[in-house]
């Protein structure tokens, strides 16, 4: 990473996480660029402390969703700036506090413990619980972006609300044209991304429309594909693009 900022490309984060996960990450990596959080509903500057876009979900539609998951019986969680609600099984509960790392705020009726807009809400079960409930919501043309992070989490946000289209926003903000970024990804969610950089990366481990959506495919992520890709493809590129997105 050090080396590819001495080349003097940024470095990013684009990301399906909240802001609250995000956090650790970029203090982690010392990244200083502007980032895209919550799926795209969320790009801030954290040089300046500048919110450059937030599109929260709206009520009306939160409250069509969520008795559609419950009814499909799967967890029901709602992203807000500065916490984590969620409304689920205890067992869900642990296993999303564990992987995000991030305390959840649980509670047995999400919708009335809910008093700020969230930025994102997800349903996390087993795809074919999944599957029926995003078919129904299409069917009633709710006003929402509908994505898989992995096959187990249904993201919902604003419609019109995805990576590819928070890119954009960011580089018109940084100056930047997007055929000279190169975007990193290995979710359903990054395909959007891909669609409009001038490089996408999948990662090796990417399902196979993933990785049909890239330019090239990447070592998975357990064998340092991120690494990888800085290395033989950034770092080696003669005309070097000035912007790398992860």
């Amino acid at each position: 990473m050090q080396a590819v900022r001495e080349r003097g490309i940024q470095v990013t984060l684009v990301s399906g996480r909240g802001l609250l996960q995000l956090g650790p990450w970029l203090e982690h990596l010392r990244l200083q660029a502007p980032f895209i959080a919550s799926g795209g509903a969320y790009i801030a500057d954290p040089a300046n402390g500048t919110i450059i876009e937030h599109r929260p979900l709206d009520r009306d539609v939160l409250d069509e969703i969520v008795p559609l998951a419950r009814a499909g019986q799967v967890g029901i969680f709602f992203e807000e700036q500065d916490r984590f609600v969620g409304e689920a099984s205890p067992e869900i509960i642990r296993r999303i506090h564990a992987i995000s790392g991030v305390g959840v705020f649980e509670t047995p009726d999400i919708l009335r413990d809910t008093t700020v807009a969230p930025t994102k809400m997800f349903m996390t079960g087993d795809h074919a619980r999944l599957v029926p409930i995003e078919a129904e919501i299409k069917r009633r043309g709710l006003k929402v972006n509908l994505t898989y992070s992995a096959p187990i989490y249904l993201e919902v946000t604003q419609q019109g609300v995805n990576k590819g289209a928070a890119l954009a926003c960011l580089t018109a903000y940084l100056g930047i044209p997007l055929e000279r970024i190169a975007a990193i990804g290995d979710g359903d969610n990054d395909i959007s991304m891909f669609r409009r950089v001038g490089l996408a990366i999948a990662m090796g481990n990417a399902v196979p429309e993933v990785q049909a959506a890239a330019d090239v495919v990447a070592p998975t992520n357990d064998a340092g594909g991120v690494a990888w890709a800085l290395r033989e493809l950034i770092l080696r590129e003669p005309a070097v693009r000035p912007s790398s997105t992860l």
